[in-house]
């Protein structure tokens, strides 16, 4: 008997699991990237926050910088887990940022 390897996502939900994941990490990458250029190229701060244990990141955004006694202006919390609303809750995350960064970017 010949020896055939399956892909261990053999039905289509499994495909569709995995490919939503994969896209919800690469979305976060994305965050936390942006998140680390906004706070090292313009005059704002933003502070990225995961808790693996509930699958929850939160972007906290001080516009004029953080220093102590200061409270952020914006903070946005929002579920990872394999969901594509979620997913979609990232995106917008992501042009807020990057809206940020565009009207902050120091020349």
């Amino acid at each position: 008997m010949q020896n055939i390897k399956t892909n261990k996502y053999e039905s289509p939900q499994d495909l569709y699991d995995k490919m939503v994941n994969d896209k919800i990490k690469d979305s976060v990458a994305e965050v936390f990237k942006l998140c680390y250029k906004i706070s090292t190229e313009t005059q704002s701060d933003v502070f990225f926050d995961y808790a693996p244990h509930v699958k929850w990141i939160t972007i906290r955004i001080f516009l004029n910088s953080w220093g102590y006694n200061t409270h952020h202006d914006e903070e946005i919390g929002i579920k990872v887990d394999n969901n594509l609303d979620n997913l979609h809750g990232i995106e917008d995350i992501i042009c807020k940022l990057q809206k940020l960064y565009n009207r902050g970017r120091r020349k």
